[in-house]
């Protein structure tokens, strides 16, 4: 075992975001942890992190993920990481989620959607990822409307990428 004694001072210990390193430095703190038997209490460096490419930094829309589905449950879980579901429609049906980026909202339609009070067992096993894309709003006034007429779509290069 190694041990060390911190200089004294005002002395803090971190790990840096894995989009703050390049990949190769991610991979090098994995294998350190690795090389130490360290397990971190979270997982950082090695976590997933998804670039854009020219095209998709150019258009409105990111088609990558469109298709895909997802545990119903993580797509739920998104408003416990500062995604807000979106504005019940008839029924109290909610078919999108939204994250506030200031000016700026990413709104993420899903299918089937859940319902206002659905409880975890009600839902069915996977949403499905219609579409990914940026609208220049403030998330509280995004509704139906805007879906059918998105005249404000905006290229995903316009605001400055979100830390995480």
């Amino acid at each position: 075992m190694i041990f060390f004694t911190l200089p004294e001072g005002d002395i803090s210990v971190g790990l840096p975001h894995v989009l703050e390193i390049s990949p190769t430095d991610a991979a090098a703190f994995g294998q350190l942890f690795a090389d130490y038997e360290l397990l971190p209490p979270f997982r950082q460096p090695d976590r997933n992190s998804y670039a854009l490419t020219e095209a998709e930094r150019n258009a409105s829309e990111l088609t990558r993920w469109a298709g895909r589905k997802c545990p119903s449950g993580r797509v739920m879980g998104l408003a416990n990481k500062g995604w807000m579901r979106g504005e019940p429609q008839d029924g109290g049906w909610i078919g999108w989620m939204i994250k506030p980026l200031g000016r700026w909202s990413l709104i993420m339609e899903i299918d089937e959607g859940f319902t206002v009070g659905m409880s975890p067992a009600e839902l069915s096993a996977e949403q499905l990822l219609r579409k990914l894309w940026l609208w220049e709003g403030k998330a509280e006034s995004y509704g139906w409307g805007v879906i059918q007429h998105r005249k404000r779509s905006s290229p995903y290069s316009m605001p400055s990428p979100p830390a995480s």
